[in-house]
């Protein structure tokens, strides 16, 4: 679980969180001026609250648990400016 206070990385603009076992990201969109992502080799299973991120225009997601694509592609067509984005190798939840 990402427990993190977001509020106060008012200039963040990349932001590199790979392998911390992180479910929910849902307190990443509180980061209004991120432009860049990389969430590899975590658990994520929904990407929806990411979509809130209003200069998000690279996000990596390799290697969560993405596995319910028609979820993925309804999230991804709320993305504003998203124009570079990595999912592979995607595992089942176990």
């Amino acid at each position: 679980m990402l427990n993190a206070d977001f509020r106060t990385l008012t200039q963040l603009q990349i932001l590199r969180l790979n392998g911390n076992k992180i479910s929910d990201v849902g307190p990443l969109r509180k980061l209004p001026t991120v432009e860049e992502i990389e969430l590899q080799g975590n658990l994520i299973t929904d990407i929806a609250p990411l979509a809130e991120l209003p200069a998000l225009e690279s996000l990596d997601l390799s290697n969560n648990q993405l596995s319910d694509i028609t979820a993925v592609c309804a999230a991804l067509n709320k993305f504003p400016v998203l124009s570079f984005l990595i999912i592979q190798g995607e595992q089942e939840p176990t």
